[in-house]
C-alpha cells in the first residue's frame, strides 16, 4: 500500500516508512536477552499537519527493572526547508549526543553527524538508497578510532527491513527481522529482530492517526 498524505513519514533516527496521516508514534523496545540490564525503552514521535515529525520525547527504563528515572522531550528544530518545504537539515538532541542531519530534496537523510555534550564529533555517517527509496548502505565513521563499519540492509517487497549486515575491520555482524503484526494501514505494529546468537529484540509500535475517531 502506497502512501496518499505526505508521501510518507520516517522515524527520526532510523529509515522505516510510515503510511497515513500520522500524529504521534510511541516505539516501544523490548529487550528479551538481557532483562538484567534494560527492560525496556519508550519513544513518543509526534507530527504536524505536513508529515514532519516535530518533538521527541523518551524514557528509558532502570536497571534491574526498577521505575524510569532518565526521560526527555526534545522539540526538533529544522534548520532549513526547500521550496517544496522539503526539510534540508535537522538538529536533534537526546540528552547524551547532539545530532545534526542532512536531507537531498527527496527528504532521504545522506548524511548525519553526531556531537557528544562537548560538541566533539565522535560519529560521521553517510546514507545510500536504492530506487525504490529504502537505505541500503551506511558508512559510519568514528574518528576517535579511525574506523569504518559499513552497514548493509535488505528489505522485503512491501519495504519492511528483514536483514541488516554491519562489517568492521573484516568481522561481521548479521540481523534478520520478522513482523507479526500490522495495522488496518499495512504499517507494523510488531517486529522482532534476532541476532546471530538466536537472540531476540522485540519492538511494538502504537501509531495514531489524524483521521482516527475518537474513542
Amino acid at each position: 500500500m502506497e502512501c496518499t498524505y505526505a508521501q510518507y513519514i520516517r522515524t527520526v533516527l532510523n529509515n522505516g516508512k510510515i503510511n497515513g496521516h500520522v500524529t504521534t508514534v510511541t516505539d516501544i523496545t523490548y529487550f528479551k536477552h538481557d532483562t538484567t540490564i534494560v527492560d525496556s525503552n519508550i519513544t513518543i514521535t509526534r507530527y504536524d499537519t505536513t508529515g514532519k515529525a516535530t518533538e521527541v520525547e523518551k524514557y528509558y527504563a532502570a536497571i534491574l527493572r526498577k521505575a524510569d528515572t532518565t526521560s526527555f522531550r526534545q522539540k526538533l528544530l529544522y534548520v532549513h526547508y526547500g521550496n517544496n518545504g522539503d526539510k534540508t537539515s535537522m538538529t536533534y538532541k537526546d540528552g547524551t549526543y547532539n545530532y545534526l542531519m542532512i536531507y537531498n530534496k527527496a527528504g532521504q537523510e545522506i548524511k548525519r553527524y553526531v556531537y557528544d555534550s562537548g560538541n566533539i564529533l565522535v560519529q560521521e555517517i553517510s546514507f545510500e538508497y536504492d530506487e525504490n527509496g529504502n537505505r541500503v548502505t551506511q558508512y559510519v565513521f568514528l574518528p576517535q578510532q579511525n574506523s569504518i563499519t559499513t552497514v548493509r540492509s535488505k528489505y522485503d517487497a512491501d519495504k519492511n527491513l528483514i536483514k541488516l549486515i554491519y562489517d568492521t575491520f573484516g568481522h561481521q555482524g548479521r540481523f534478520r527481522f520478522r513482523y507479526t503484526r500490522f495495522d488496518a494501514m499495512h504499517n507494523w505494529t510488531e517486529q522482532i529482530m534476532t541476532d546471530e546468537k538466536g537472540r531476540e529484540t522485540l519492538f511494538r509500535r502504537i501509531i495514531k492517526y489524524a483521521d482516527q475517531p475518537s474513542k
